[in-house]
């Protein structure tokens, strides 16, 4: 079973921080109001934070994992429920790759493959592992082709 990006956990870790100093700061200004209350409700967000960024997110990297077989991709993912999603590349209707600008900082991309009625999405994988997922496919529709003619 191959990982996305070690450096997944830097992106979450980065937008986690960037979503809570405005919130952080709300607190601060309820702290000039009430000292008591501001400190006690920016301490709670400050737990919060530190729970996600250094437990909730090293969780959540080392629970997805995909495996890229001849004719399917098997997709784990969960942390508190833990899903597997198989996909048969006869089923992939096409697929996107894309990235974020902190994605671009890191080098990394995401996949989006659209089946006949769902869409996996794949983030913070590495340029090279997301350029072999989309050739599989690729190469599986070239197939189905060859062999429908």
């Amino acid at each position: 079973m191959k990982k996305i990006s070690f450096k997944s956990k830097y992106i979450r870790r980065v937008r986690a921080v960037a979503l809570s100093l405005p919130i952080i700061f709300i607190f601060g200004a309820v702290g000039a109001f009430s000292l008591g209350l501001g400190a006690l409700l920016t301490a709670v967000a400050v737990t919060i934070l530190s729970v996600y960024v250094y437990f909730y997110v090293p969780l959540l990297y080392n629970s997805f994992g995909y495996e890229l077989n001849e004719d399917e991709i098997v997709i784990k993912r969960g942390v508190l429920f833990e899903q597997s999603i198989k996909a048969r590349f006869s089923k992939v209707q096409y697929y996107e790759l894309s990235s974020t600008p902190l994605q671009n900082i890191f080098g990394l991309k995401s996949i989006r493959i659209y089946l006949c009625g769902s869409v996996i999405i794949m983030p913070h994988m590495n340029y090279p592992d997301a350029k072999a997922i989309a050739g599989a496919i690729q190469r599986n529709k070239e197939k189905m082709k060859d062999t429908t003619t």
